[in-house]
């Protein structure tokens, strides 16, 4: 039998048969060399060049598809690992926002900027303030804020990365920093998280770091000028001038005189300031000694050649006789003078020669700086207000000063009133005091009428004591004084409240002594109180009708 007969027969064991007519038992092979490449061939025969299984006919009526292993192509499928859980902490370590910021400071009547990069740490939301080393700076640098969480607000809330923004003003430990920029991890960071990020704002200069730069810079050398016919001429003579220093920084600075000296034999400058006798400075009054100025230093320092000497161009940018006129501002080395005057010499050489003429001097007028009245301190309760002052004034407590004058003049003096109690309670009804008023410094005693059957039994009802006026200020207090004592009217006197309904004499004979402390309407009244009593004498009550 031919394999091909065989092939419908069914496959259990005595129904499968060799082929005996097979001759050829060679093995093909895959991999072969080509131009000295390995590479691997296409195997389309079997075993001695039959057919190879997957050619036979029988293959091409199954579904290939259902007997299609995936994993014989594509490998087996791999299992899900579940992501390793990380904490927040390990999650963002290392990873910060830093921004760049600044905060101005007032030293030695100057304000500073003093550059800042705050640090925010993801890992445990703390912050901390830290000032890059700046060479001459004047004051120590380094951690200006500590790392920790500090409070946003009085709320007790603590500062997170969402409050944080570039623009913005950021104050720890009373100091106040604004941010300007930061990197690009922060803003891709708070820009991936939802934020938005205002844009980086210009960097401030520092003026005194600025001027140190300058100052580091080598200076240049001016070859002195060989003397001839016009420096001895000049020799000697020298303009003069009075200028103050010119600062809007310094607003409230007392305002420095000083004298601008120009000497016209080598185009040299001296300042020296000027100081009034008993002024308390010491030290030399020289502030600058005598040098040429260049009118742009900058443009001098940045154009600054390899060699020493100085060109014809460059002399040409300093300082001359004609650039120093009254009410001008001048600028030496950074700083403005204000030219308020010059000397009579000065006055006759600018005429003569330059043909200009000095405007009249400028006057300054000096600020009058007016001394902080300090409060006085609330009342203790002790003895008298004035005795609280005392101790205020002085460790030692003094005295308080009384009017002499006064007390000889009123000695043994009093004014007499009768007064009724404005009762509130049923009991009360009736009452009636006697009220005298001390002359001589102005204390005021009352005494209670003794009346059968009320069930008061009168006598003293408050000592001699100074007495302020309802509602007065308990720390500066106002007394009462007898024009508060008008008849018919309600006094108050320490909450108690007295209905006016007499006085004697001497009341009225000091109301005619001082008219001017009290009303025509009140004398009247008094006098047409006394009259219907019967203590004005004839006379009198004839002038009153």
């Amino acid at each position: 039998f031919l394999e091909s007969d065989m092939e419908e027969l069914p496959k259990i064991p005595g129904n499968t048969f060799p082929d005996f007519t097979r001759t050829e038992f060679n093995v093909p092979h895959h991999f072969d060399w080509q131009n000295g490449y390995p590479v691997v061939k296409a195997i389309h025969v079997g075993i001695g060049k039959y057919p190879l299984d997957t050619q036979s006919i029988a293959y091409a009526f199954d579904n290939e598809s259902a007997r299609l292993d995936p994993s014989m192509v594509y490998g087996k499928t791999k299992t899900y690992l579940p992501p390793v859980f990380k904490p927040h902490f390990v999650l963002y370590d290392k990873k910060c926002l830093s921004f760049k910021g600044y905060m101005t400071e007032l030293i030695n009547n100057e304000t500073r900027v003093r550059f800042v990069i705050v640090t925010y740490f993801l890992e445990d939301d703390s912050l901390t303030v830290l000032e890059p080393p700046t060479i001459n700076a004047g004051f120590p640098q380094g951690k200006l804020v500590t790392r920790g969480r500090y409070p946003r607000d009085n709320s007790g809330q603590l500062f997170h990365w969402k409050d944080l923004n570039v623009g913005m003003d950021l104050t720890l430990n009373a100091k106040t920093f604004h941010l300007y920029s930061c990197d690009k991890f922060t803003r891709e960071y708070l820009t991936s998280q939802g934020m938005e990020i205002n844009g980086n704002e210009e960097c401030p200069t520092d003026a005194y770091t600025e001027q140190r730069k300058g100052l580091t810079k080598p200076k240049s050398h001016i070859t002195a000028d060989s003397p001839g016919k016009i420096k001895s001429l000049l020799e000697g003579k020298v303009l003069r001038f009075q200028a103050i220093w010119d600062d809007d920084s310094l607003e409230y600075a007392e305002k420095t005189l000083y004298t601008i000296s120009y000497f016209l034999e080598n185009n040299t400058i001296e300042i020296k300031e000027i100081r009034p006798p008993n002024s308390g400075k010491e030290g030399p009054t020289k502030i600058m000694a005598r040098r040429k100025v260049p009118k742009c230093v900058r443009e001098i320092q940045d154009t600054l050649p390899v060699y020493l000497e100085m060109t014809e161009e460059d002399v040409n940018k300093y300082l001359e006789p004609l650039d120093f006129l009254v009410g001008k501002t001048i600028n030496i080395f950074y700083r403005r003078f204000l030219l308020i005057d010059c000397d009579e010499f000065t006055r006759k050489y600018c005429d003569q020669f330059f043909k200009i003429s000095q405007p009249d001097p400028i006057k300054i007028e000096k600020k009058k700086l007016t001394r902080p009245s300090q409060p006085l301190p609330p009342y203790l309760g002790f003895g008298t207000p004035e005795d609280s002052i005392q101790s205020w004034l002085s460790i030692i407590p003094k005295k308080p000063k009384k009017d002499e004058m006064r007390m000889f003049i009123n000695m043994s003096k009093k004014l007499r009133y009768t007064a009724e109690l404005d009762w509130v309670h049923p009991e009360d009804k009736g009452r009636q005091f006697v009220i005298e008023y001390r002359l001589s410094d102005g204390y005021i005693k009352i005494t209670e009428l003794r009346m059968e059957n009320s069930g008061h039994t009168g006598g003293g009802f408050l000592k001699f004591v100074l007495v302020p006026k309802e509602g007065c200020d308990p720390n500066m207090p106002e007394y009462v004084t007898p024009r508060d004592f008008v008849l018919g009217e309600v006094i108050s006197i320490f909450g108690h409240r007295f209905i006016i309904t007499g006085m004697d004499v001497a009341v009225y004979r000091f109301m005619e002594a001082n008219p001017e402390k009290f009303s025509e309407e009140a004398i009247s009244d008094a006098r047409r109180h006394l009259v219907r009593e019967g203590l004005l004498t004839e006379d009198v009550k004839d002038l009153a009708e």
